[in-house]
């Protein structure tokens, strides 16, 4: 079994004033931990085509339920949790053709596997490739794995299909083999890449993107935050608008500008509810707004200053997290203002180079949230104005 690395474990950040323990997000990664390979390893001649592009169809969004199971680095344990976060499908227009996205929990890389439905009975065929690694020559593929004592779980090559049953609001993984999981692994010889599901079932999801009232006049405000663990944002375009003591915001989290959140306006005191569904990142993980006020979760605080026409953040931090009752997080303000007076469009122009976002891929062009020291990464940083740059970086 391949080694496991330390770069793909869950970084755990202790807030200063703050008893409560942040969460960071690893993307593709944060419960499947990545296996070494060894460098030199030669590439294969195998089909190394992975679905990438949202297939054409009737798309549908559905919520995770059941266990998964992962390695415990530290403790070199297999931990078993609970799934979460949404799943989406696509129903092709022929009837039968079924695409699931991120198929196995723990595994966030964004690409699809190919099904067929007949009735109420999905069926999947496994050893279907959703990821391949430039840096290994070789791909990782969704299989049935059955525990082993040696090698914590071995493909089975018996199983050759999984089949799921579909009613009006839920599509549930049939039993599988006793012992065994719906995971990945990687091809070029046959070991767990550390990550798999059972008893899945997947429902239909009711939560709905923020609409905003119609007619709702906009004006442009610039946001300034001071991240944790990140690049300040410096005049950032955002949007606010004002409907009696309601308060719309568009662009408070930069990595996804269109969308919304919404508050209540009483005195000075702007209130955002927490757990607020923002949309779905990328890649395919649920965004929403919450907030750690001293060490509690709770609702997003802003006061209003009306004559500078500027909102400034009270609560001790504005998180961006992947559920929305605990803070696993991808991007944190310690502080920030939304800014609409009359300098705040010189400002925005003024500081337009100036650092907003950084984003990191690891080599393989997976979006890591927790760089590593001593890593090579690529860093693409997102300005104010729009415009990015990325570069080659060594994390110190």
């Amino acid at each position: 079994m391949k080694k496991i690395t330390l770069f793909a474990m869950m970084a755990l950040f202790s807030f200063g004033l703050s008893a409560q323990t942040m969460h960071r997000k690893v993307d593709v990664q944060s419960m499947c931990k990545s296996s070494v390979i060894t460098p030199n390893r030669v590439a294969k001649a195998e089909d190394i085509s992975v679905i990438t592009d949202t297939p054409a169809g009737e798309r549908k969004r559905y919520i995770r339920t059941g266990q998964n199971f992962e390695y415990n680095v530290q403790a070199q344990t297999i931990d078993e949790g609970e799934q979460f976060g949404p799943i989406a499908i696509v129903f092709a227009e022929d009837g039968s053709t079924v695409y699931l996205q991120n198929p196995v929990s723990g595994f966030g890389v964004g690409s699809w596997v190919k099904a067929t439905k007949e009735g109420n009975k999905i069926t999947l065929p496994l050893n279907q490739n959703v990821f391949y690694s430039n840096n290994y020559s070789t791909n990782v593929k969704i299989g049935v794995l059955k525990a082993d004592a040696s090698v914590g779980y071995k493909l089975d090559t018996a199983t050759e299909s999984v089949t799921y049953t579909v009613t009006d609001e839920t599509i549930a993984l049939d039993a599988l083999p006793d012992g065994a999981i719906l995971g990945v692994y990687w091809n070029d010889d046959k070991s767990w890449a550390s990550c798999g599901d059972v008893n899945s079932v997947y429902t239909i999801s009711n939560e709905k993107p923020l609409v905003v009232p119609e007619g709702l006049e906009l004006k442009d405000y610039t946001l300034d935050a001071k991240q944790y663990e990140d690049d300040p944002i410096k005049g950032a375009k955002t949007k606010v608008g004002v409907k009696g003591n309601e308060v719309y915001v568009q662009g408070l989290f930069t990595v996804m500008p269109e969308a919304w959140v919404k508050g209540t306006k009483e005195g000075s005191t702007v209130t955002f509810k927490t757990g607020q569904w923002m949309g779905d990142a990328e890649s395919g993980d649920a965004i929403y707004l919450v907030a750690l006020n001293g060490e509690e979760i709770g609702d997003v605080v802003y006061t209003y200053d009306e004559a500078k026409d500027v909102y400034t953040q009270q609560s001790s931090y504005v998180v961006f997290t992947v559920k929305p009752d605990a803070v696993l997080f991808y991007a944190a303000y310690e502080t920030s203002t939304l800014n609409g007076g009359t300098n705040s469009v010189d400002a925005a122009v003024a500081d337009a180079r100036q650092a907003g976002v950084a984003v990191y891929y690891d080599m393989q062009g997976r979006h890591v949230m927790s760089p590593v020291a001593g890593g090579l990464y690529v860093k693409t940083t997102t300005y104010a104005d729009g415009s990015k740059k990325s570069e080659k970086t060594v994390v110190r």
